[in-house]
């Protein structure tokens, strides 16, 4: 009974310490939310409004005025109370442990406070800007008078300089003087923000005109000094190259100078009325149009130069290439009562013969002009250059054709050495054979020989035709090196299986008396060998009886016998 009657005394005496505790934290909270609420009633709102109320505001700014203090209103009148409300609930819950309650209050107090700093702080910065906004504006126009100022001096002292724009600038900027009058009224009634529209306006139109008082005079003096001075240079340069009996394709120098004056005349009427941008983009036009005046006269000036130093030269090209193609021609006839041509070479000579005539005729033609003075130097210098480049074409036809027919002779002679190296070889083979000693040649072989021979023999006599074709005759030389190359090897290859044949039969010997089937293969491979002369049969019967009796026989017997026929012994 005692020890229950302790721990229920120990127990109240914890819930009391809780309690306490608890309650303590949240007094905590409500004094913190009570200071955040002070410095919220303590920011200087109503100053800023009595600051304000007082400029005496009209128009939009006063509208504006109106709409911030009747939102301070607002706060003063129910947020304020409504916070307050919270924190008496939020109190009173604590007192009576109704801490969960206690919580709702004070995390409403706590919504109410942030809500309500955020509105204050938008409704102290709106007033802040709308005090700010008569000294910025007169700041501003400050600034603007300066810059004012500037331009009338610019237009005073300058005023030559912006010739018949000086007008419209001067209009420009009495409707300045106009719209500052008109700001500084808004400004006295107290209706700062439409004055702060007034010069914004005003600002931009002040930029503009500065900008314009900055490249008016440097657009008005190329339209008006250098311009007409190009275009005076222009018409008093043609002059002159007229007496010097120039002329110009297409002449039309003299109206494009009227043309651009009027363009140019345009342009001044555009800068007059202050329509920088069309005037400042006729320049490059006028400018374009200038430059390609003068390259007209100096290209017609630089063609006269061309023409001069190389009329020589081309007509001496053009007569050096005629003789040359009359020397060709008499060459060709001359080649040709040897050798048939097959490439044109006539209808090609008399081709480039008829292409110098048109030449010579248009350089008569060019002379003509030159020689009346009526010559357009700069379509003669596109003729001489055209002309030119068919010369080079032409002597460079000429350079291969004289090549071609002197390859005619070359080519003869070069086939009369082949055929007697063929000849030679011929004869070289037919010892070879003779020296052998062979009972007899295979009747192909012998066919092949006697038709090499004979084809060796047409190709002689084409040779020796008065009129040869070389075309023809290097196609048969190059038929009758391919049939030797094939007869020697066809030599060598029967000579091989002859000799073979007999190595084949010393080695067989040693079985004929033991092997029925060597010795049959050896009587059979001698028949053809002495009867049918058909040496590559006979070395294959023998030798494959010889390899069924001693495998590896033929490549011991065939080495032996290259090694001999090495060594000068086979």
């Amino acid at each position: 009974m005692k020890i229950a009657l302790i721990v229920i005394i120990v127990l109240v005496i914890a819930a009391y310490v809780a309690s306490y505790m608890m309650r303590k934290r949240h007094y905590q909270i409500i004094s913190d939310l009570e200071r955040q609420k002070t410095q919220l009633l303590n920011m200087p709102v109503v100053d800023d409004l009595h600051e304000a109320d007082d400029l005496k505001l009209t128009g939009e700014t006063e509208t504006t005025f109106k709409k911030w203090k009747k939102q301070w209103e607002q706060i003063e009148r129910v947020s304020f109370p409504s916070i307050e409300n919270e924190l008496f609930d939020a109190k009173q819950a604590i007192d009576q442990l109704k801490l969960k309650k206690a919580n709702t209050a004070e995390d409403k107090a706590r919504q109410k406070m942030r809500e309500t700093k955020t509105a204050l702080t938008e409704i102290q910065q709106a007033l802040k800007g709308l005090l700010k906004i008569e000294g910025n504006n007169q700041s501003r126009l400050n600034q603007i008078k300066s810059q004012y100022q500037k331009i009338r001096k610019n237009l005073l002292t300058q005023s030559f300089s912006f010739g018949p724009a000086l007008d419209a600038l001067e209009n420009e900027l009495t409707a300045l003087e106009t719209e500052v009058a008109s700001f500084s009224e808004i400004t006295s009634q107290g209706d700062h923000m439409e004055a702060k529209k007034v010069l914004e306006n005003v600002e931009t139109k002040t930029q503009d005109l500065r900008e314009k008082v900055a490249v008016i005079p440097d657009i008005l003096k190329e339209l008006t000094e250098e311009y007409p001075a190009q275009l005076e240079e222009i018409k008093t340069g043609y002059q002159k190259l007229r007496d010097q009996h120039y002329h110009f394709p297409d002449d039309r120098i003299l109206e494009d100078t009227e043309k651009i004056n009027e363009q140019r005349k345009q342009a001044i009427q555009e800068a007059s009325k202050l329509d920088i941008t069309t005037a400042q983009e006729q320049l490059p036009v006028l400018e374009k149009e200038i430059d390609r005046l003068y390259s007209t006269m100096e290209g017609e000036i630089d063609a006269y130069q061309y023409v001069k130093k190389n009329y020589q030269t081309l007509a001496e090209y053009i007569e050096y290439l005629t003789n040359q193609n009359e020397k060709l021609l008499i060459e060709i006839d001359r080649v040709s009562q040897s050798y048939q041509l097959n490439h044109d070479e006539l209808e090609q000579t008399k081709t480039l013969k008829d292409q110098l005539e048109k030449i010579e005729q248009r350089f008569v033609y060019y002379d003509d002009h030159i020689q009346e003075q009526t010559a357009v130097y700069s379509e003669i210098e596109t003729g001489f250059k055209e002309d030119a480049k068919k010369l080079a074409a032409i002597e460079e036809k000429q350079k291969n054709i004289t090549a071609a027919l002197k390859e005619l002779r070359q080519e003869e002679l070069k086939i009369k050495e082949q055929i007697d190296q063929f000849e030679l070889n011929m004869r070289g083979m037919k010892r070879y054979i003779e020296k052998q000693h062979l009972p007899g040649l295979p009747p192909e072989y012998v066919d092949l020989f006697f038709s090499v021979s004979d084809r060796i023999e047409t190709l002689s006599k084409e040779v020796g035709r008065l009129k040869i074709n070389i075309d023809e005759i290097k196609k048969m030389a190059e038929l009758c090196e391919e049939d030797i190359d094939l007869l020697m090897d066809k030599t060598d290859e029967m000579v091989d299986s002859a000799l073979l044949t007999e190595y084949m039969v010393q080695y067989a010997n040693r079985y004929r008396q033991t092997n029925p089937q060597v010795a049959s293969a050896v009587q059979k491979g001698m028949d053809a060998f002495y009867k049918e002369y058909q040496y590559r049969e006979a070395l294959e019967i023998i030798s494959t009886a010889l390899e069924n009796a001693e495998p590896g026989a033929f490549k011991k017997v065939e080495s032996e016998y290259y090694e001999d026929k090495q060594g000068g012994n086979a």
